[in-house]
């Protein structure tokens, strides 16, 4: 009993041996026989500019074997034209599973120098090999040169996109001042030159009412920077709705010893603020009216005087001047007398007595009215006008009351 257990299990251990043998064989000539896999080198510029370029290097290995690969480290050496080492990076390997992808990616940074360049190597080298039994039985090295023309990448320029904004401010008798605000992006993946930047402004009947010179700069990649410009547009641009505000400029970029240029235009839309948004908002215009009543043999003759006090650094003319006299008693009045006041001119930043005139007050209808009789209560001077800008159409519509009481020993 004891000598059969033991025959049957030399004949099991003698089995399982050749089956091992058997499958171990196989291993072997299917790794003799492995197949390369397929290698896909891709290199990509992730940034440019006229000193250094930073380059991706992308390395996908299709395992097309039935068992594993293993990679070892990749080494990337990137080679100008003219044989000269400018850039170099270890990629780390790893496993690549039977039947599927693995990719490996590594940045080098490279410097131009003084050298043009217009292509660029990228050589990569690694081993891929496979392990059985814990040892490596075969190995297969990689050796692929990529080329990449920088020449290329620079004729990709992309423009710039630009936005613009504006504001208005302190309006006077030149113009008004304009303020523009130019937003350019880069969406290059290299730095960029903005210059020559001419804005020329419209109307939007396209009548030109001014003009500006707006410093250029750098823009770095995939970046936004703000320009500013300031000028002055004519007074007569208040008659608009809009301005067409229209910019031109040059973009370039200079890289490994290529230069690329474009010309760059846009044209935006501004609205026009009302005119009451541009005049001084720390001091009001001040009116004070003045009447100086006087008793003749025909009625009340009213001499009315009005005081413009002027804090803005604009000229007003008064136009359309009316002038009424109402009877107050208690708390209702009516119409008595009106008159009109000749236009008269304001000057900016200044104090003026002006817009002198006179209205008759018959005594029939001083003394008696449908709200009273004898002397009134109250008499009410109300002036009205119409506040202008020589050279704009719009106008401001002012108001100013005035009381004198009658009966001042009451």
């Amino acid at each position: 009993m004891e000598t059969m257990k033991r025959t049957v299990f030399v004949l099991i251990v003698v089995v399982i041996t050749i089956i091992y043998g058997i499958v171990g064989a196989l291993m072997f000539l299917d790794i003799q026989m492995m197949t390369a896999p397929e290698t896909t080198i891709k290199v990509d510029f992730l940034e440019i500019n006229s000193d250094e370029a930073v380059i991706q290097t992308t390395i996908e290995v299709k395992n097309p074997n039935s068992f594993q690969l293993i990679t070892r480290d990749f080494e990337v050496v990137i080679v100008s034209e003219a044989g000269t080492n400018i850039g170099k990076v270890s990629i780390e390997g790893g496993d690549v599973p039977s039947g599927e992808n693995r990719s490996f990616t590594g940045v080098a940074h490279i410097r131009f120098e003084d050298e043009r360049l217009d292509r660029i190597a990228t050589r990569i080298t690694s081993t891929l090999g496979v392990t059985f039994l814990g040892f490596i039985t075969k190995t297969l090295p990689i050796n692929v040169s990529v080329i990449a023309s920088v020449d290329e990448v620079v004729k990709d320029l992309d423009a710039p996109v630009v936005q613009i904004t504006a504001d208005f401010s302190d309006l006077s008798d030149k113009g008004v001042n304009f303020t523009a605000r130019f937003e350019v992006y880069n969406p290059n993946p290299f730095e960029l030159s903005v210059h020559n930047m001419t804005v020329a402004i419209e109307s939007d009947t396209g009548e030109p009412v001014g003009s500006m010179l707006v410093p250029g700069g750098m823009i770095p990649a995939k970046r936004s920077v703000v320009f500013n410009g300031t000028g002055m547009v004519l007074i007569e641009v208040l008659n608009a709705q809009t301005l067409i505000v229209n910019m031109s400029a040059l973009a370039g970029a200079e890289i490994a010893g290529f230069n690329k240029s474009m010309a760059v235009s846009t044209t935006a839309q501004i609205i026009l603020p009302d005119l009451e948004e541009l005049l001084s908002s720390e001091t009001p215009t001040d009116v004070v009216i003045w009447g100086d009543y006087k008793f003749t043999w025909n009625g009340v003759v009213l001499n009315v005087t009005l005081e413009f006090s002027n804090p803005n650094k604009v000229t007003f003319i008064a136009r359309d001047v009316t002038c009424a006299i109402y009877r107050v008693d208690g708390d209702r009045e009516q119409l008595i007398g009106s008159g009109v006041l000749e236009e008269g001119v304001i000057p900016a930043e200044k104090t003026t007595t002006l817009l002198q005139g006179e209205v008759e007050i018959p005594y029939s209808k001083f003394f008696t009215s449908d709200i009273g009789r004898g002397i009134p209560d109250w008499l009410l001077l109300s002036v009205r006008a119409n506040l202008t800008i020589p050279g704009v159409d719009h106008s401001i519509w002012i108001g100013i009351n005035g009381y004198q009481d009658l009966h001042p020993f009451k």
